[in-house]
């Protein structure tokens, strides 16, 4: 499968995951899914345009939401490259859910 044909399937997926959505939730769940797409491309990062191609999201959507997500430190922009990678609270985040994982395992739940 060619570069374009995966995203265009991925982009399909999330627009179909997207109309499922109950009221209120939609920006909620267009973020994480920003955060997921972010996290399979943290090596190189993506730019805004590689994350409209691959989320299917309008590009001033994925701005306003890249932004906030910048702005609250769940991703970060080069400033160089302009490239988007997960930030240092969206790791946090991660560690913190592994950490706890390792807790339950180590105690048998």
């Amino acid at each position: 499968m060619f570069y374009n044909e995966r995203i265009t399937t991925k982009r399909s997926h999330i627009m179909r995951k997207l109309r499922k959505t109950p009221a209120g939730t939609q920006s909620i769940r267009r973020a994480l899914e920003m955060l997921r797409v972010l996290a399979e491309h943290n090596n190189k990062g993506l730019s805004l345009k590689e994350l409209t191609d691959t989320t299917g999201l309008g590009r001033s959507t994925a701005h306003r939401l890249i932004s906030c997500l910048v702005d609250e430190g769940f991703a970060m922009r080069e400033s160089l490259t302009k490239r988007y990678h997960i930030g240092l609270d969206a790791l946090q985040v991660g560690l913190s859910a592994v950490s706890e994982t390792s807790v339950l395992i180590r105690c048998g739940h």
